[in-house]
């Protein structure tokens, strides 16, 4: 039996192409030319790979191609249970739902490509927005984000600065990159909680839209809040960094 072509999973169809695929391979999903994408780059696309895993090791590699530079293809590596992943839920929503994209703290998704075998398992690709590691922000940018964000910025500044002391991270200031990144990183992560006090000092009522979107989509979807330094990345454009949350469920 040959495999079918990779279908084009569009937001009024959603349902993956079935073909007797080898569950150990991702190689014929990889687009002509691309070449995958390091940790250490900094440009557009950059994905940091080795905060995804699973149970069978590092869980997607992704692709650029030189022909479209803000294009980022992600490529799970090992067959799943589409039913049971988490981040097949999640891409599928934003596939879906024109007004969760709307929403700049989500990634821009233009396709997800299918390919399953008959007992089920799955392996399939992302085709989405490049974006730039979190760690591409300057200490002014993280502070201008920080201050946009959340109501309570600078006493969140006092408050992680005290925790990275606890943590060994002596003399740290207020307006050091590693205490901004912290801040920035731990604030994001106990929104999470969605925990009504939490969300009382949400500042962009962008962000607060997007946190009740992720709480929705959790609970819908029956997966857990996961976040870290990993799961969140950066858009650049004319009105300066957006953090982008590209994988918050495990």
């Amino acid at each position: 039996m040959k495999l079918h072509e990779v279908k084009t999973i569009t937001p009024a169809d959603l349902v993956p192409v079935r073909a007797k695929v080898d569950p150990y391979s991702h190689h014929s999903m990889i687009p002509k030319g691309a070449l995958p994408i390091k940790s250490v780059n900094r440009g557009p696309g950059a994905f940091d790979d080795d905060d995804y895993h699973n149970s069978s090791g590092l869980y997607a590699t992704t692709y650029a191609t030189p022909d479209e530079p803000g294009t980022a293809h992600r490529i799970i590596r090992s067959a799943t249970n589409l039913k049971s992943d988490g981040y097949f839920k999640y891409v599928s929503a934003l596939a879906k739902n024109d007004r969760i994209t709307k929403n700049p703290y989500f990634p821009k998704i233009y396709s997800v490509n299918v390919k399953e075998d008959e007992k089920g398992l799955a392996r399939y690709a992302v085709e989405m927005e490049a974006l730039l590691d979190f760690d591409s922000l300057s200490a002014e940018e993280m502070q201008m984000l920080g201050e946009r964000m959340f109501f309570n910025f600078h006493s969140m500044l006092k408050h992680y600065r005290a925790r990275m002391n606890e943590l060994g991270i002596k003399d740290a200031k207020l307006t050091d990159h590693k205490t901004l990144q912290f801040t920035l990183l731990k604030g994001m992560e106990n929104l999470f909680s969605y925990s009504s006090k939490a969300m009382t000092y949400i500042k962009d009522p962008n962000l607060k839209g997007a946190m009740l979107i992720l709480s929705s989509l959790v609970k819908k979807q029956n997966t857990n809040p996961d976040i870290h330094d990993g799961n969140l990345m950066i858009r650049r454009g004319p009105g300066g960094p957006q953090i982008v949350i590209t994988d918050p469920v495990t």
